[in-house]
């Protein structure tokens, strides 16, 4: 872009923007995150080094009453979304 910002981080704000409204609107609770090591996010999810990590966005529900419910396996609530080429 001529400002010298990238557009796809852009691009990506803007999507995660409208994603935290959402999630909201559904009673769930969202978190921005972008304190990641991209190299390790990319190895774990699977992430071809075609694409850049802008950001990570864990969502789900609030804990009831305040108190931490059971935690699930990693594999109960990982998806890991790939491309078929």
């Amino acid at each position: 872009m001529p400002c010298g910002q990238s557009a796809s981080t852009i691009d990506c704000s803007i999507a995660l923007s409208y994603m935290t409204l959402e999630a909201v609107e559904l009673g769930l609770v969202f978190c921005w995150l972008g304190w990641f090591d991209q190299h390790q996010v990319r190895r774990i999810l699977h992430i071809s080094e075609e694409y850049e990590v802008v950001a990570i966005a864990p969502i789900g529900y609030a804990a009831k009453d305040g108190r931490p419910s059971p935690k699930k396996s990693a594999e109960e609530v990982i998806v890991y979304n790939q491309m078929k080429v």
